[in-house]
């Protein structure tokens, strides 16, 4: 149902301007729906964000996992990891990094922020 997620992630960061969250969020979808110009116009936006330090690289790591770009999400998700980001406590449960979960790189990750294994 990504016509309609895209459809109200767009109200809510037309609501919520540069909310990083809700671009990511976004960006991740637009790339879910094969839009790879459009998630790339919100990595743009995050980039900006970042640049007014208004961001978590797990944000970075949504649209980088949802673009296939498995290298960049990991880098992303481990940057996050240094800055010990809250928002990755949701790493093992965030269906939107389900396509991570097979890669090695995912339980080291998940090793050395002392999740469960």
């Amino acid at each position: 149902m990504y016509k309609q997620a895209i459809t109200e992630f767009e109200k809510a960061a037309a609501l919520e301007k540069d909310d990083s969250n809700w671009i990511a969020s976004l960006g991740h979808a637009y790339a879910e729906a094969g839009n790879r110009i459009a998630a790339q116009k919100k990595l743009d936006e995050l980039k900006r964000l970042a640049k007014e330090g208004n961001f978590s690289p797990y944000q970075f790591a949504l649209v980088y996992a949802a673009l296939g770009e498995k290298d960049q999400a990991f880098e992303s998700l481990d940057k996050a990891r240094q800055e010990r980001s809250t928002l990755l406590t949701y790493l093992k449960m965030d269906p939107r990094f389900d396509n991570l979960h097979s890669d090695p790189r995912f339980q080291e990750l998940s090793r050395r922020m002392g999740f469960p294994q």
